[in-house]
């Protein structure tokens, strides 16, 4: 009990480090439960950025553990798997986790990572979409619920090549009616998808000011270059609206610019 106390104590904490010396100890993982050393080893490994050796503690060990596995060590070998690009895999060990432990306050994330993977994997829209409906509807954590709503917009009135109407509503969703603090992740996941829902309606002139007012210098070169990217897109549409009207001093000025 004391042993457990510690360990939970440290990844409260984040001492991912002192939890990986800590079952590095035979004293320590002779008393405990196996799937409790791997759950606990699994918090430490992903926290540390060790997803590989996460995959290949769980391949070395799966075929003697007993189902269901370990709620924490389940969850983070499927997050491990979607870090490291192994979609399909993510996907069924997600499944998984869902099926054991849809209660559990991790089920919303999962639920978003399967949507997520099936919409990486190029699978059919219409599952993906109900995929995304699904995690929105049923999560209890704001991140996740936002997110999923953010990728939802996105799926349907950006990518789509002629959204409807009904696409078209649920923009709605891009509000943060609550003003609820958002990550960094989520606030450059949020620039992204108005960004670009103002360059596929054809206001660049508004897309250009939205980008004008973003932060990029706080951004890291790679997400700043996706930026770039679509300001290139907007400048270009700017420059096709000037040439079909014949503003052709416009056009050049704004080439110069």
């Amino acid at each position: 009990y004391a042993a457990e106390v510690i360990l939970s104590s440290l990844a409260f904490l984040k001492r991912d480090e002192t939890i990986q010396e800590l079952l590095a100890e035979k004293e320590i993982v002779d008393i405990l439960p196996k799937q409790k050393v791997l759950s606990y080893q699994s918090y430490a490994l992903l926290k540390s950025k060790k997803g590989m050796d996460l995959i290949n503690i769980f391949e070395k060990n799966i075929k003697s553990m007993t189902k269901p596995i370990a709620k924490e060590f389940l969850f983070n070998v499927a997050e491990a798997f979607f870090r490291k690009g192994k979609y399909k895999k993510s996907i069924q060990l997600f499944d998984e986790f869902l099926k054991y432990y849809s209660a559990s306050s991790q089920s919303s994330k999962a639920s978003l990572r399967i949507a997520l993977s099936y919409e990486i994997l190029d699978k059919k829209i219409p599952q993906t979409v109900k995929l995304y409906q699904n995690a929105i509807n049923k999560s209890n954590i704001f991140e996740d619920s936002y997110e999923a709503k953010l990728r939802y917009v996105a799926l349907r009135s950006v990518r789509k090549i002629k959204p409807t109407k009904l696409d078209l509503e649920t923009r709605i969703f891009l509000e943060n009616k609550n003003k609820i603090k958002l990550s960094k992740n989520l606030e450059k996941l949020l620039w992204l998808v108005r960004l670009r829902t103002l360059i596929v309606d054809g206001k660049y002139r508004k897309a250009l000011t939205y980008l004008n007012a973003i932060k990029l210098i706080s951004l890291k070169n790679r997400d700043r270059n996706v930026f770039f990217g679509d300001g290139a897109e907007i400048i270009v549409g700017l420059l096709q609206d000037r040439f079909i009207n014949g503003d052709y001093s416009e056009l050049v000025k704004i080439w110069d610019v």
